[in-house]
């Protein structure tokens, strides 16, 4: 994955994150209130999504911790001048 790409991953991940937090912080006060509360079963799908959104997030940005197989594969390989250990019979 080329690094720019991952740079910005990242920062949708966590800008999601913060806009996910920012909406669940203050779900009473209607500030930010996309579907009013007081409506019967569909009232708090925005919270839902926001729910959502947070958990996508946070998946998201864990995800790109990982190390890929190619890092990890970099890691394991042997110096070009390590010698291999001998085996006696």
């Amino acid at each position: 994955m080329h690094e720019g790409s991952r740079w910005f991953r990242y920062l949708a991940y966590a800008g999601g994150m913060m806009v996910a937090l920012v909406y669940l912080a203050n779900p009473g006060a209607g500030v930010i209130e996309l579907i009013p509360d007081n409506l019967p079963v569909i009232g708090n799908l925005d919270e839902a999504g926001a729910i959502a959104l947070l958990v996508a997030s946070f998946k998201g940005l864990r995800r790109l911790r990982r190390p890929s197989a190619s890092d990890a594969s970099k890691d394991h390989q042997p110096a070009s001048g390590a010698s291999k250990p001998k085996v006696s019979p």
